[in-house]
């Protein structure tokens, strides 16, 4: 599931977990997000449970942003996508 947002300044904040029943010790679901049609400069996630911030590795596909290897959990995860 995700949900989105728009900045005053421009920024985007996209939040994302798994939509299913929460438990302890989620495992987590490796995957790839792709934004069609959307470009940043850098991403920042933000797990809103722990406090932790980390700028993500991104790449843009065919004008896509891409992010590989993410780990979504079945608690929001903050995308902060920062032109």
């Amino acid at each position: 599931a995700s949900y989105g947002f728009s900045l005053p300044n421009g920024d985007k904040l996209f939040a994302v977990w798994s939509d299913g029943v929460a438990i302890d010790y989620d495992p987590a679901v490796n995957s790839t997000l792709t934004f069609p049609g959307t470009s940043a400069q850098k991403v920042i996630g933000i797990d809103v449970i722990h406090g932790f911030e980390q700028e993500l590795i991104i790449e843009m596909v065919d004008g896509n942003l891409v992010i590989r290897n993410f780990l979504i959990k079945d608690y929001p995860i903050i995308l902060c996508l920062i032109d």
